[in-house]
């Protein structure tokens, strides 16, 4: 049998808990089978990596992943089921244990020993997790759903889950403040637009996936500017063929303005000199939406895409101006517009944001919430889908 001082060598706590928060958090565990396959493979790969390169003899390994079954609540017998159908014929049993009928024995000893020793661990890695999430990530008051405009407040309804409705309007009222560019309030003596900065913060699987419906009602105006530009590029080319038809005649002619692209959603892997061009050709104004922070943080990390400095100039409404040595170019924007909506998890955070003193982090309203373990059937073909509305209302 496994003495205390031994284990204690090998890293097992004396609680018995070998899991800390943020071990299954971002997995998706399966709480209402909690001795799930699914489960005890997720706990395999949560103390390989915790153990790296430094695997510990086979008897203790089996030992420190029995306890971590033990933390989340799997009763003793189905342990003792997924390590034996897992384990039966490692290479490990016949190097270590001689033969798998001694293996299931010593397999037996360890069980009883982790449930007896650490009976108090038993099932304790949730309750404490959830409990802790559950005080500090409050949802929206369901009066403020009640007080909506009627469009917007239809289109909320589709969203039954307290997380996925309060994402999709804080996403929505963020897109929709760049449709309106020219409505302004007063705020310190400053006339300020309604644009919005938003970063929804949740782990992996956890509803942040709505945040793609409030993406759709920017995309019918999005394609519209595309069309219109596709065509004055057709147009452009024609009078450049016409243009230079007349040149070579010898005939005097005007040298047509090429068009400028417009884009209302403005992608986040943009270069510095590309945003500030396109928002001018837009008129000041547009949104830039990604569901990956970590794409505007790898853009930030380039020196053609450090434009951090350019989106809090933004956020306040300030003069932006470029100057190019190619071909003596020059673009000034007394006042732009732009929205900006952004998910990720809570470590991407801390790689778009390196700190708080130049202010980037204050523009935005930071919304996070814990994942939810809850059956969603994808498949319900009883919930009415809401595309047709949102084509409708974009």
């Amino acid at each position: 049998m496994i003495k205390q001082n031994e284990i204690n060598d090998y890293g097992i706590p004396k609680d018995g808990k070998i899991l800390i928060p943020g071990d299954t958090y971002l997995l998706k565990m399966d709480m209402l089978n909690k001795g799930s396959q699914s489960n005890f493979n997720h706990f395999i790969s949560i103390l390989d990596k915790k153990l790296g390169k430094n695997k510990p003899p086979f008897e203790f390994y089996i030992y420190m992943l029995a306890c971590i079954c033990n933390q989340y609540g799997v009763d003793k017998g189905r342990t003792n089921e997924l390590i034996w159908e897992k384990f039966k014929e490692h290479s490990n049993v016949y190097k270590e244990c001689f033969n798998p009928p001694y293996f299931k024995e010593i397999l037996q000893g360890i069980l009883d020993d982790i449930y007896e020793r650490y009976a108090s661990a038993h099932g304790t890695w949730h309750s404490e997790k959830e409990e802790g999430d559950k005080e500090v990530t409050p949802t929206l008051p369901e009066q403020i759903f009640q007080d909506l405009p009627p469009a917007l407040k239809n289109l909320t309804k589709y969203f039954s889950a307290e997380r996925e409705r309060d994402a999709f309007l804080l996403s929505a009222l963020c897109v929709l403040s760049s449709f309106f560019p020219w409505i302004k309030g007063n705020y310190d003596n400053n006339l300020v637009g309604m644009n919005l900065f938003i970063f929804i913060s949740a782990p992996g699987s956890a509803g942040k996936g709505v945040m793609m419906w409030a993406r759709r009602l920017a995309e019918v105006l999005h394609k519209d500017l595309e069309s219109n530009y596709r065509q004055q590029v057709s147009e452009y080319e024609e009078a450049m063929r016409q243009y230079n038809e007349a040149k070579s005649n010898g005939q005097e002619a005007i040298l047509p303005i090429k068009p400028e692209r417009k884009l209302f959603l403005i992608p986040t892997n943009s270069s510095a000199i590309k945003v500030i061009q396109t928002l001018k050709a837009n008129g000041n104004f547009g949104v830039m939406f990604d569901t990956e922070a970590d794409t505007l943080a790898q853009t930030f990390g380039n020196d053609w895409g450090n434009f951090s400095d350019i989106l809090r100039k933004i956020f306040q409404h300030e003069p932006i101006e470029l100057l190019r040595k190619t071909n003596d170019e020059y673009v000034s924007i007394e006042k732009s517009f732009m929205s900006l909506v952004l998910s990720g998890t809570p470590n991407q955070i801390n790689n778009l944001l390196s700190g708080v003193e130049n202010g980037f982090f204050s523009r935005f309203i930071f919304y996070d919430f814990p994942l939810s373990i809850v059956w969603k059937n994808v498949f319900d073909r009883t919930v009415e889908s809401p595309d047709g509305e949102f084509h409708s209302m974009a």
